[in-house]
C-alpha cells in the first residue's frame, strides 16, 4: 500500500471551459501530484452539454424540474464527458509534466449505474457498484485519473446498443472516493465554500444545518446536490476530510485547501466545542 495520501477531487464542468481556466485547473491539480498526492479527478461537464444538444437542435426537456435525458442526449453527454472535456483536461495536464488518463465508467468495469426515479428520466443513473482495480492500477504507475461519469447498467438490466447513464458528478465523487478509501474529498467550486444567508463562507457544515439552510431558502439549487453528496460521503467515510471550497483568485494548488482548511468542512454531525 502506498504512504501517499490519497485525494479524489471533484471539478465541475465550468472549470474545464476557456483556456485560460483549463490551465489554470490543471496547474493546480498537477503541483498537488508534485507535492505527494496521488490524485483521482472526477469531473462534470458543466454547460457544454447543454451548448451542443442545442446547437445539435435536441430540445430540453424536464420531469418535476430535473433535466430529462434521451438517447440522443445521453450520446451527447458521453461526447463532451469523455471526449472533450476528459482529453482536454488530460493534454492541459499533460503540458503540466503531468501524464494523466482519460475515463468513462465503461473503461474496465469502473462503473456500473442503476436508473433513478423508475427511469422517468432517461439515461440518468447513479452509481451501483465501483470497480477501483484500473484507477489503482494507474495510481500505482504515478498517473492521474479523470474520470468522466457515463456508465452502463449491471449487465442484467443493461440492453445491447442502449446509451451509457449519465451519473452526476457531485453524487459519484462520494462512492469513488470511498470505494478507493481516499484520505479526503475536495469538492471545487466557484466559491469560497457553503455560504450563509449574510454570503459568507461557513467554517463546517451538518446534516442538520444543512436541512435550516435549505428550508430558509438559502443554499442555491446548484449546490445542493454537491452538500447532498459531500454529506453522504462524510457519512460514509469518517476518517476522512470532506471540503467544499474554491480555489479563489490565488489558484492555490488544490491540496493546500485541505492542508489549509479553506472553504467549508463538511461533518456527519454537529461539532460540538468543548473547554
Amino acid at each position: 500500500m502506498s504512504s501517499q495520501p490519497l485525494l479524489v477531487i471533484k471539478v465541475g464542468g465550468d472549470l474545464l471551459e476557456s483556456g485560460a481556466t483549463l490551465e489554470t485547473t490543471a496547474a493546480s491539480i498537477a503541483a498537488t501530484q508534485r507535492a505527494g498526492y496521488r490524485v483521482v479527478v472526477v469531473h462534470g461537464g458543466g454547460s457544454a452539454i447543454a451548448r451542443l444538444a442545442s446547437a445539435l437542435g435536441l430540445e430540453e426537456r424536464k420531469v418535476d424540474g430535473l433535466r430529462v435525458t434521451d438517447a440522443a442526449t445521453a450520446e451527447v453527454a458521453l461526447a463532451v464527458l469523455a471526449g472533450t472535456q476528459g482529453k482536454s483536461l488530460a493534454a492541459a495536464l499533460g503540458r503540466q509534466g503531468c501524464e494523466a488518463v482519460s475515463l468513462c465508467g465503461a473503461d474496465a468495469h469502473l462503473l456500473t449505474a442503476r436508473v433513478v426515479r423508475d427511469g422517468d428520466l432517461g439515461f440518468v443513473g447513479e452509481v451501483e457498484q465501483v470497480d477501483v482495480a484500473l484507477i489503482e492500477d494507474l495510481l500505482a504507475k504515478g498517473r492521474t485519473p479523470l474520470i468522466a461519469p457515463m456508465a452502463p447498467l449491471a449487465s442484467e438490466h443493461e440492453e445491447p446498443g442502449s446509451p451509457l447513464h449519465n451519473i452526476n458528478a457531485d453524487t459519484a465523487a462520494g462512492p469513488i472516493a470511498q470505494a478507493l478509501q481516499a484520505d479526503a474529498l475536495l469538492f471545487v467550486t466557484n466559491v469560497e465554500g457553503v455560504l450563509d444567508g449574510d454570503g459568507k463562507c461557513l467554517r463546517q457544515l451538518d446534516r442538520g444545518t444543512a436541512r435550516h439552510l435549505q428550508a430558509c431558502g438559502v443554499l442555491s439549487a446548484g449546490m445542493l446536490p454537491k452538500i447532498e453528496a459531500a454529506l453522504d460521503a462524510a457519512q460514509a467515510m469518517p476518517g476522512a476530510r470532506i471540503r467544499i471550497a474554491g480555489t479563489g483568485p490565488d489558484s492555490a494548488p488544490l491540496h493546500t485547501l485541505i492542508q489549509e482548511e479553506r472553504g467549508t468542512l463538511i461533518c456527519p454531525r454537529k461539532v460540538v466545542a468543548h473547554g
